[in-house]
């Protein structure tokens, strides 16, 4: 990105009851920066790090060039929504967003503002307590964008609502960020969302910071098979390098030769190499159209079959090992598959992606 350096973490540790954040360095812009990881891997208390609510054993965070790491919350000009958006169910929802604007003595037009761009003014006189989740997080994000922060950080804003809320409330926080032209951390276990969230994504294990780019390079280019398996290319492939050519390498696995961009890897023949490709990047071949271009063809049998409404996951015994593959429902109800068909798929040249060398 660009833009200024909104936030900037410096080599942060910390360590709490037996759990460490480790050497975590990050910046952040003006942008929407999703930090995606399962639950325990610390998303959490870095952004309780970065609200002040917890210190740092060693590292800084800095604020536009200000070193807030040992700053009071209040001080730091930072908005924060919990899990829980920690609302006072004794309050109307005006006054719980008023209640930070009046602890710091703040002009109080703000929340009509606030909540006529949240289309929650109609909301101002009724007991929280009466709102449905979908309501209670824009109350929760209207009492922390009232303050006008220059950073907001959500600790899994969506995790407790439906789908048909969850995608309302995307559609919200992605015109919160431009509206107030803030930069956003956003935690979450859910790679659908970072995805359709995120500018730049973070992927957080076990308290550190394992890969971060744009969500495109982050889940068709995983580092590891860890990575890859969490965030679904579930496909992981050991295979021998057998020759390099200009533009590819064929690699040799389970009695196939698989063709490889060859990108910016330095390969030499009888390199053991790791590939992944995801599940919807491996087509049915369809004799109907002859002319289609096929790469990688296998040969295999669908064995399990997993419908999930407007796709289908097979899992496709190939050789000795198995294949997942994804396709819409009416390609698989056009095609007439089953479990036992013998099928062939195609693995996307383009899409196989190499993690390195075998260790």
């Amino acid at each position: 990105m660009g833009g200024e350096k909104i936030i900037k973490i410096e080599n942060l540790n910390l360590h709490v009851d037996g759990f460490s954040l480790s050497n975590i360095n990050l910046f952040v812009d003006t942008e929407y920066f999703t930090i995606l990881g399962r639950t325990g891997s610390g998303k959490t208390l870095l952004l309780e790090c970065i609200a002040g609510l917890k210190t740092p054993n060693s590292g800084r965070i800095s604020l536009m060039n200000k070193d807030i790491t040992n700053l009071k919350p209040e001080k730091r000009c930072i908005g924060y929504v919990p899990q829980d958006y920690a609302l006072f169910p004794h309050m109307s929802v005006e006054k719980n967003i008023k209640f930070g604007i009046i602890m710091r003595k703040m002009h109080p037009d703000k929340v009509k503002r606030i909540s006529d761009h949240l289309d929650i003014s109609h909301l101002l006189g009724r007991s929280v307590r009466d709102l449905s989740g979908g309501e209670k997080q824009k109350v929760a994000l209207a009492r922390a964008l009232v303050l006008e922060p220059k950073v907001l950080l959500l600790d899994e804003p969506t995790a407790a609502l439906d789908k048909q809320t969850k995608e309302e409330i995307w559609k919200v926080l992605k015109e919160v960020r431009e509206y107030m032209d803030i930069a956003v951390i956003h935690v979450t276990h859910d790679f659908e969302e970072a995805f359709a969230l995120g500018d730049r994504i973070a992927v957080m294990e076990n308290g550190k910071i394992i890969q971060e780019g744009v969500p495109e390079k982050v889940f068709r280019e995983p580092m590891d098979d860890r990575i890859a398996n969490f965030l679904g290319a579930r496909n992981i492939i050991e295979g021998e390098v057998v020759d390099v050519l200009e533009d590819v390498v064929n690699v040799s696995w389970n009695g196939y030769i698989l063709e490889i961009p060859k990108n910016n890897f330095s390969f030499s023949i009888k390199d053991r190499i790791k590939l992944c490709i995801r599940p919807e990047d491996v087509h049915i071949v369809r004799e109907d159209i002859p002319s289609r271009r096929r790469e990688n063809q296998l040969i295999g049998r669908i064995i399990k079959v997993l419908p999930r409404g407007a796709f289908v996951t097979m899992f496709v015994g190939v050789g000795s090992e198995e294949r997942v593959v994804d396709v819409p429902t009416h390609v698989y109800e056009k095609l007439g598959l089953f479990e036992d068909k013998e099928i062939k798929i195609s693995l996307k040249k383009d899409r196989l992606h190499c993690m390195g060398a075998v260790e």
